[in-house]
């Protein structure tokens, strides 16, 4: 009954299938031209290349449908439906135009997916209505599954197109994304001719407008025609935008290249501009970095934090680290915002170079772990290692070994060569010890000149004792007497793990016990730790606990030791002396509890406490009798010591003249002229200062020439056997004529033999002092000693001596 118009299926026109080809992918490649140029339009530019772009788009769509339909029709004279053929190609530029304007303006993922689909619809829309306007003389008959297959697949390959092509702005991505498009619209083509049968229907008479098939393969080349003419549209506008925007980014380009820190703009992964200084952080040209994608100079492990901020859209600081292609590192500090850049929503960054921050952070960290004197690592890296090692080796079972080390007479070379000799020693000394180590072993300087070592895989103490004997003999002969000559030692103290310890503090505490001991015996030697030296800590720490108590508690006394007058035999004073009287264990031995308040610092208190006992007793002797009292360092670094004095002297009623305060060298050596200031505020209170020890220091002449003493006092180690020591003879002679020369009056301690009363008669020392007149006693038994010398005294004159006649002939009873 119907005539059909292809018996065999369908055929096609070569020409028309080329022609409707070429406007697909013509107008394609338009609407990509103008699409990246509304990308970077605002404001009417923006909506005149969308609306230029959904035209170019409409025109592609319609033209390849209407192009592949009469190639399908033959050469049949046509009616077509105008409305139907106006809608389609409505729907071609206005669907596909919704889904361009989706993308340009959202730009995200979603929305590029969204803007294919918008595509792929309306390719398969434009199809379908193109199929319905023609209406004679054919009719159509449709396969509906095969009809239904065209918008799916269009959509896929739409939102395949859409993702790739507006990803980013290579090249490649324009290339590959129009050709997916253009495989959309094909592929619609292809399904919807092989859905649809057109069959001749010459008995009907359609209505719509007549037209042959040449008629429509005008209109579609003169749709040809018209791409020209839309290319140098887009050329004007672009032009157009592309100068403005020109001048926009060459003002923004100069105001970015004033400031030091490096500006970058990024448009999805790839870098849209830069100033010169981000340029130069990355160690590129400005034209080297535009098109590029970050990625290409971060460093490798930074790319992830980097990718997760601009994913994230971060705008908190972070840092990464260039990587140059000379292969330098700069460190920099990115701060991220989104802001409106050519009329389309850009991340802009902010980049400074952190590398003088970076370097000066790393130099505070190092300051903060190492000695800046030695370079070694200081107390807090020390106790890191070994916190360490001992992870590690209870982990592997291994055995190590910890030695401190302290350089004995080290405050002499202070004191005598002034610290800076001092800080070259410490230097040296580092270096020395350092070569003598193993590179796994950690030498560290923990406190003035005390040094520590952790030896690792060395548990054994024949192991450690060849290290130790090692130490020793290197240090003696590069420091010792046939070294610099410094006339220092080193003592060295060990501790085990785990034998020792098996921590951290224990392990140290054990290795300084140890050390204390090998100084205890002389020093210039190493000692283990053994059980009996923490029994001795441990006592140490008991007297501190109760001579704590025994302060609060008033166990403490004051004795006091007779000074007599050489020539008369009058007792001319007493030393004050503080003794403590334990509860339970009896009398403490001063040389037992005083170096121990020196140590926990109670020696002050104490040193206060006798002051004021010993001017009230004294307050209460006759007035001839003097009272020596002895000040302790501590008692001149803390608080006003000629304050404290005053105020006993004012208390207790004692005549300045009768109160002699005793000090020992130690006082002057740390700060000489604040000692000074102090002595000279005594003196200007009228009391008198004795140099206690003297002898036993380095520096005693200059000190006697500098401060304002009144009395030297020799100390007993030269006194104890003089009538046999020519030595020390010789050095008591020569302290007392210089004392005579200065003006000084001189005492010599620790008497306890006639034979060495008669070499310091002889010598004419002005005053002893010695179990010879008596030993420490009570206040309460004061008169006794007194009583005591007058006899010894008179019996000398009853013997018939005549030195002692003469030397006591004016001896009074007081």
């Amino acid at each position: 009954m119907f005539g059909t118009i292809a018996q065999n299926g369908p055929h096609s026109d070569p020409a028309l299938v080329a022609l409707a080809v070429a406007v697909c992918l013509v107008s394609i490649y338009l609407a990509f031209l103008f699409i990246r140029q509304a990308e970077t339009a605002d404001g009417n530019a923006r909506l005149r290349l969308m609306g230029s772009t959904a035209v170019l788009f409409g025109l592609g769509l319609w033209g390849a449908s209407m192009g592949h339909a009469l190639s399908q029709v033959g050469a049949v004279d046509l009616r077509i439906d105008p409305w139907l053929m106006a809608l389609a190609a409505a729907n071609a530029a206005s669907t596909s135009g919704v889904g361009i304007g989706i993308t340009i303006y959202s730009g995200t993922f979603t929305a590029r997916l969204l803007g294919g689909l918008f595509f792929g619809t309306a390719a398969a829309g434009t199809h379908h209505a193109v199929i319905s306007a023609l209406k004679d003389p054919v009719a159509i008959e449709v396969n509906s599954l095969l009809a239904g297959l065209t918008f799916p697949t269009a959509a896929a390959l739409g939102m395949a197109g859409f993702v790739i092509a507006f990803g980013g702005h290579a090249l490649w991505r324009y290339a590959a994304g129009g050709l997916l498009l253009a495989a959309s619209v094909g592929a619609t083509e292809m399904l919807g001719m092989l859905a649809t049968e057109l069959v001749g229907r010459p008995d009907i008479s359609g209505v719509g407008i007549s037209a042959d098939r040449t008629s429509f393969s005008f209109v579609l080349a003169l749709s040809v025609v018209l791409i020209p003419i839309g290319i140098a549209l887009s050329g004007y506008l672009g032009r157009s935008v592309h100068r403005r925007h020109e001048r926009e980014a060459e003002r923004l380009r100069m105001l970015a290249n004033i400031t030091s820190e490096g500006i970058s703009i990024h448009s999805d992964e790839a870098v849209v501009d830069v100033n010169e200084a981000y340029a130069r952080m990355v160690g590129r040209t400005v034209e080297e970095c535009v098109g590029r994608e970050p990625r290409t100079w971060i460093a490798p492990e930074h790319v992830n934090i980097a990718q997760r901020n601009f994913d994230e859209g971060s705008t908190a600081p972070y840092e990464i680290d260039f990587l140059r292609p000379d292969g330098s590192r700069v460190p920099v500090e990115i701060y991220g915002r989104l802001i409106e850049y050519r009329g389309k929503q850009v991340r802009a960054c902010v980049v400074r170079d952190i590398t003088i921050r970076r370097r000066t952070e790393e130099q505070i960290r190092y300051l903060a772990h190492h000695d800046a004197l030695t370079g070694l690592p200081n107390r807090i890296l020390f106790h890191d290692r070994l916190e360490q090692t001992l992870i590690r080796a209870h982990q592997q079972d291994e055995e190590f070994a910890v030695l401190c080390l302290d350089l004995d007479g080290f405050k002499n070379v202070n004191d005598l060569r002034g610290h800076a000799t001092g800080d070259t020693l410490l230097y040296e000394v580092a270096a020395c010890l350092a070569h003598q180590i193993s590179s796994t072993a950690t030498l560290a300087r923990i406190g003035g000149d005390e040094f520590a070592i952790i030896q690792p895989a060395c548990g054994r103490p024949d192991e450690v004792a060849v290290l130790a004997d090692k130490l020793l003999h290197v240090f003696n002969h590069a420091f010792g007497p046939h070294g610099h000559n410094f006339d220092v030692t080193l003592s060295v103290g060990v501790a085990l793990f785990p034998s020792d310890a098996d921590d951290a503090e224990k392990l140290m505490k054990r290795a300084i016990i140890a050390l204390r001991r090998a100084q205890d015996d002389g020093g210039g030697r190493y000692r283990f730790f053994e059980a009996a030296m923490d029994e001795r800590l441990r006592m140490r720490q008991r007297i501190e606990a109760d001579l704590r108590i025994a302060i609060a508690q008033d166990q403490l006394t004051v004795h006091y030791q007779a000074q007599a007058d050489v020539v008369t035999g009058n007792i001319v004073g007493f030393e004050a002396l503080a003794r403590w009287k334990h509860p339970e264990r009896g009398m403490i031995p001063p040389g037992d509890f005083i170096p121990v308040a020196e140590e926990c610092g109670l020696i002050g208190e104490i040193g206060e406490w006798v002051l004021r006992r010993a001017c009230a007793d004294a307050a209460q002797w006759p007035r001839h009798l003097r009272v020596g009292v002895n000040l302790s360092a501590k008692q001149f670094t803390s608080g006003d010591i000629a304050a404290v004095v005053e105020d006993v002297l004012r208390v207790t009623d004692l005549a300045p003249s009768r109160l002699e305060l005793e000090i020992t060298e130690s006082v002057l050596i740390d700060d000489g002229n604040s000692a000074l200031v102090i002595l000279l505020k005594l003196k200007a209170l009228g009391v008198r200062i004795a140099m206690d020890d003297f002898g036993t220091g380095y520096s005693s002449l200059s000190y006697l020439q500098t401060f304002p003493f009144d009395k030297i006092k020799v100390d007993r180690s030269f006194v104890t056997g003089v009538d046999q020591n020519r030595g020390s003879l010789a050095i008591i002679r020569a302290v007392i004529g210089l004392g005579t020369a200065l003006g000084l009056s001189v005492i010599a301690e620790g008497v306890e033999t006639e034979a060495e009363l008669e070499v310091l008669r002889r010598e004419k020392c002005a005053e002893i002092q010695g179990y010879l007149l008596s030993r420490p006693v009570p206040v309460e038994e004061l008169p006794e000693v007194m009583t005591r010398q007058l006899k010894r005294v008179a019996d000398e004159m009853r013997s018939g001596d005549p030195e002692a006649k003469d030397g006591y002939g004016r001896f009074k009873v007081v």
